[in-house]
């Protein structure tokens, strides 16, 4: 098995369907198609990226790479968690909660089909949809 390239896409690197975004400070966000993207990308994910996930709704889940001790802004936070309730949600109410947490406090359930997952030290983002 060949080794991926230094920057190979997370996509790439997990064998996984999903879509790319690159945003404003240049950080790279992956969001998964389906229950098996979202966990390849989660197992490839290194423990230092950020993890989002929709609170209470079955959906994507968005994985952000960053730099390992860099600190994200709250603007690329929430830029991010918008990108994510606007790929998943089709009418979202005007507030959305997205949970947000690094990788290595994201596990998936053992056996499950879903693509469920347990989390700790998470914060929510409440993000305003606008009408």
């Amino acid at each position: 098995a060949k080794s991926p390239k230094k920057n190979a896409s997370l996509l790439f690197t997990a064998a996984a369907k999903g879509r790319t975004k690159i945003f404003d400070a240049g950080e790279k966000g992956y969001l998964g198609k389906s229950a098996k993207d979202n966990l390849a990308l989660l197992r490839r994910a290194k423990p230092w990226y950020y993890w989002f996930h929709l609170k209470d709704y079955p959906g994507a889940h968005l994985i952000l790479e960053c730099q390992r001790k860099e600190k994200l802004s709250e603007s690329v936070l929430t830029e991010a968690a918008k990108w994510l309730v606007k790929e998943t949600v089709e009418k979202p109410d005007s507030v959305v909660d997205v949970i947000v947490a690094q990788c290595r406090y994201v596990n998936p359930i053992k056996g499950d089909k879903m693509g469920r997952v347990t989390h700790r030290n998470e914060r929510l983002l409440r993000i305003r949809v606008k009408e």
